[in-house]
């Protein structure tokens, strides 16, 4: 669940059984994207946004590889290493964006 806060980080706990990972993103105004950290029960990063995941502007289809943002110089120690992502699609008028990673069988992950 998310917190309703760009300048917030949200953490999940995600059973081992998960196939894969999905991310919403409602952007109200302002620059946008998602940075997200998953790691693994020993605390190893399993993955971290970038072109590896999938995004589109439905939950439901149109998956293509994320797009990395460069305007988020704000975010850059937030949630790892990682990059700040969003859809292909031309972000002025897109304001919601689904990413998704598909996750290896484990134990249990943990999302930042």
């Amino acid at each position: 669940e998310g917190t309703n806060n760009w300048n917030a980080l949200a953490t999940t706990t995600i059973p081992g059984s998960t196939k894969y990972v999905m991310i919403k993103c409602k952007n109200v105004g302002g620059p946008n994207g998602i940075k997200a950290q998953i790691m693994g029960p020993d605390g190893k990063i399993v993955t971290q946004t970038g072109k590896s995941w999938q995004c589109s502007t439905y939950a439901t289809g149109g998956f293509k590889p994320a797009t990395v943002e460069n305007q988020h110089s704000n975010w850059k120690s937030r949630a790892g290493s990682g990059a700040v992502i969003w859809s292909s699609a031309p972000s002025n008028g897109v304001v919601t964006a689904y990413c998704k990673f598909s996750l290896p069988q484990s134990t249990d992950y943990t999302m930042k």
